[in-house]
């Protein structure tokens, strides 16, 4: 009886150590997620809007002055032309509550764009955002990630952020961007040099 105590013992100090030692180092392979994620790349293709790189800063402090555009408000959520588009409604912001952005940028320089948005739960952050592009209009769209179970929040409800992305594959032009949150969205124009 001891030698098959022994050998279970033995089997399963083997088998956790080959276990460890031959996991993957990054996530797991999710083919449903992944097919969505390509379907909605597919629509948005097919729809003619094109994502744009950006890169995303957290938190920032606003630059000092200069001339910023003038932003107004829109349409609540992702609009009317956006939602089909998406396979699951993006975890959106609570709401946009100041806007700095330049008026004009010349052609292959970077435009940022600084704003304060609130999230209603203090479980989430910001996490990845998107950029869409169609002719001369670009939809920035910042969505939530939840934050680690365990017990930690958010300790604001409202932080700075930065979102950057390029302009050297636009044509010199005006181009209106909106910046989308469940609340009203933050439209202004800006122009490409």
């Amino acid at each position: 009886m001891r030698w098959v105590v022994l050998a279970i013992v033995a089997f399963v100090v083997v088998y956790t150590v080959v276990e460890i030692r031959s996991r993957k180092p990054h996530a797991s392979h999710e083919p449903y997620a992944e097919a969505k994620q390509r379907e909605a790349q597919a629509r948005m293709h097919d729809a003619g809007w094109v994502k744009m790189p950006l890169a995303v800063r957290r938190p920032v402090e606003k630059p000092p002055g200069g001339e910023a555009a003038s932003v107004s408000r829109g349409a609540l959520g992702l609009g009317l032309d956006l939602p089909s588009l998406f396979p699951d409604r993006p975890a959106l912001l609570a709401s946009i509550d100041d806007v700095t952005a330049p008026v004009n940028v010349k052609q292959g320089e970077d435009y940022t764009v600084y704003f304060t948005a609130s999230v209603a739960d203090q479980k989430f952050q910001l996490g990845g955002s998107q950029l869409y592009r169609h002719g001369q209009d670009l939809v920035l769209v910042p969505s939530l990630e939840k934050l680690p179970d365990g017990g930690v929040l958010s300790r604001w409800h409202d932080a700075n952020y930065a979102i950057t992305f390029p302009t050297d594959g636009m044509a010199a032009g005006t181009y209106h961007l909106r910046l989308i949150a469940n609340g009203p969205a933050a439209t202004w124009t800006f122009v490409v040099k």
